[in-house]
């Protein structure tokens, strides 16, 4: 099976890869988020991996951006602990560097060490935390690049500094596919919810889930695309895509005018 992941060997995303497929499978690198999901659309890939919110950062607007689109369908997650590192060429010290490269991301949550260890450095992000520890690898300046410890042994970097990421960094990563096969330990079900403009319809649409008992342990508004300052809901609940509850919640968001798509049902994963 050929797995598509954004970044490169040793990124979060092959460690997250790894951890969620055997080993006998093939996977497949890619620079962006959006070049996995186009990979999917064309067949080269039978299964895609992206990180869709982190502990610290938030959620990843472009990911739920792209599964909002009728034609994927959410079947697996893993959570990881990001313990991230700042690591260098050997020669270089700390206070030696010059300029720092990684992911947004992983930027944003190394913010407060840079701020007191580095502050006058300039950051400057880049495609993947991958990508930028082999632009150091490969370069004669004093830079350095924020990513896995896994990563600087494979590429031969010295780490200057390890866990230099806010406390409790945990990121969620979601596989996909356009076959919207159900695992048979499937418990947890991804939707977008969308309700009418009017007073009180939100609170009437998860009413809906309340009646059934369904605990929602996501609810979070995106914009809808095309539609300025109109948002739509995505919501994950502890269930079964083919529960009686769930079926029977849908229904009656369906009488009340609420429009729902599925797009996933999936074995949780608890923090690891």
């Amino acid at each position: 099976m050929k797995i598509g992941i954004q970044g490169e060997k040793f990124s979060w995303h092959y460690i997250a890869a790894q951890k969620l497929f055997t080993a006998e499978n093939e996977i497949i690198f890619f620079k962006e988020f959006s070049d996995v999901f186009r990979a999917e659309d064309a067949g080269n890939i039978d299964v895609g991996l992206v990180a869709i919110e982190n502990s610290v950062y938030g959620s990843i607007g472009q990911v739920y951006q792209e599964l909002s689109r009728k034609n994927y369908f959410i079947n697996g997650e893993i959570k990881l602990e990001i313990n991230q590192c700042l690591m260098a060429l050997p020669s270089t010290k700390l206070e030696e560097i010059t300029d720092i490269y990684s992911h947004p991301v992983a930027l944003n949550q190394c913010r407060e060490w840079l701020e007191e260890n580095l502050g006058s450095i300039d950051q400057h992000a880049y495609f993947d935390t991958a990508m930028s520890a082999i632009k150091v690898s490969k370069s004669k300046s004093k830079i350095a690049a924020i990513g896995s410890k896994e990563l600087a042994d494979d590429l031969g970097l010295n780490i200057i500094a390890s866990d230099i990421g806010s406390e409790a960094n945990y990121t969620r990563f979601v596989s996909f596919s356009k076959s919207k096969n159900v695992p048979n330990n499937a418990n947890k079900t991804s939707v977008i919810m969308s309700t009418s403009h009017a007073e009180g319809a939100l609170y009437e649409a998860l009413g809906c889930f309340a009646k059934q008992k369904l605990n929602l342990t996501k609810l979070e508004s995106h914009p809808i695309q095309g539609s300025p300052f109109r948002y739509q809901f995505y919501i994950d609940l502890e269930t079964r895509l083919d529960s009686k509850q769930l079926q029977s919640a849908k229904r009656q968001l369906t009488k009340i005018g609420a429009k729902i798509q599925v797009i996933g049902c999936f074995l949780a994963d608890n923090v690891i």
